[in-house]
C-alpha cells in the first residue's frame, strides 16, 4: 500500500470518527440527554449547531477522502455556511435565527441560548474552509491552501487543549474556549 493511500485511510477513519461524535451529541440533543458528558471537564454541553457542523466537516472528510468529492463538497459547504454565519452572529451582533433552528437549548450555558462560542464557530470555519480546498491541485512545491488552513485550525485546538489546565488557576484566562471534545475533534 502507498504512503498515500495509508493517508487516505486514516483521514477516512479520522472524519468516520469525528461524525460519529457529531452525530452522537446530536442525537443527545435530540433525545434530551447529554451523549458526551464524560468526555468535558467543564459542564457545558456541545451545542446542537456544533455537533451538526462536526458531523458534516467529518463526513466531508470521510467522503473526500475516499473519491467522492461532490458530496464530501456539498457536507463541507453546509458546513462553512453555518459556521460562518455564527461567526458572523458573534461579530456583528446579529440574529440570523440559526441559533436554536434544530432543537431549543435549554441548559442555561452562554448569553445566546443554542449558540456556539466564537472561537469554537472561528475553529470550523478554518476547518470546513480547508476541507472546502482539499480538491485543490498542488502547485509547484507549494502547499494547497487546504494545508495551511488545516495547519492553523490543528494549531489553535492544541493550545486550547493546552490551556484546559488553566481553568482552576486564579487570574489567568485561557485564550482559547473551546471544550475538550471539540478541541480533539477539530
Amino acid at each position: 500500500m502507498s504512503p498515500e493511500a495509508k493517508l487516505r485511510r486514516i483521514a477516512r477513519w479520522c472524519g468516520a470518527l469525528v461524525c460519529a461524535l457529531g452525530l452522537v451529541a446530536l442525537a443527545g440533543w435530540l433525545g434530551g440527554f447529554d451523549a458526551l458528558w464524560a468526555l468535558r471537564p467543564t459542564p457545558q454541553p456541545m451545542k446542537a449547531n456544533t455537533a451538526l457542523c462536526l458531523a458534516l466537516a467529518g463526513a466531508a472528510l470521510w467522503l473526500q477522502a475516499g473519491g467522492r468529492s461532490r458530496a464530501g463538497l456539498a457536507a463541507a459547504g453546509i458546513a462553512f455556511v453555518v459556521s460562518g454565519a455564527t461567526l458572523l452572529e458573534h461579530l456583528f451582533s446579529l440574529d440570523i435565527g440559526l441559533r436554536e433552528l434544530i432543537v431549543k437549548d435549554t441548559t442555561g450555558f452562554g448569553a445566546k441560548p443554542g449558540q456556539m462560542n466564537l472561537h469554537v464557530a472561528a475553529g470550523l470555519f478554518g476547518a470546513t474552509l480547508a476541507l472546502l480546498c482539499l480538491a485543490q491541485e498542488r502547485g509547484r512545491a507549494r502547499w494547497p491552501f487546504s494545508a495551511w488552513f488545516a495547519n492553523l485550525v490543528v494549531s489553535a485546538s492544541v493550545a486550547s487543549i493546552l490551556t484546559l489546565g488553566l481553568i482552576d488557576l486564579p487570574g489567568v484566562t485561557r485564550p482559547f474556549l473551546f471544550g475538550l471534545h471539540v478541541s480533539l475533534e477539530l
